[in-house]
């Protein structure tokens, strides 16, 4: 349990890094990684960006992690399917927490 806990924390993390907006990026991780709650988030950005712009950033960096997690899933699964060793746990476990 703890193993599939420390993979996906680490792939959140990887997507996370990836992001290239670095507003997008510091929103996320205040956001979402230390667990601020929405409002605040805006009222500590409030000082150098809008609310209107917080909210996009935010937007925009939790689907530039979407579409990092599914392109990693992708790979992953290329990778599997050429081993001809796909482990349905594996595969299980990530769509599950793609879901979530």
């Amino acid at each position: 349990m703890y193993k599939r806990y420390d993979f996906c924390t680490h792939q959140l993390e990887r997507a996370q890094s990836l992001i290239k907006d670095e507003n997008a990026r510091k929103a996320i991780d205040y956001r979402y990684i230390k667990g601020y709650s929405y409002k605040e988030t805006l009222l500590y950005f409030l000082r150098s960006l809008s609310d209107s712009t917080i909210r996009r950033k935010l937007v925009e960096g939790t689907e530039s992690m979407a579409n990092t997690l599914k392109l990693m899933v992708f790979l992953k699964k290329m990778k599997y399917k050429i081993k001809r060793h796909t482990s349905s746990f594996f595969l299980a476990g990530v769509s599950f927490y793609l879901r979530s």
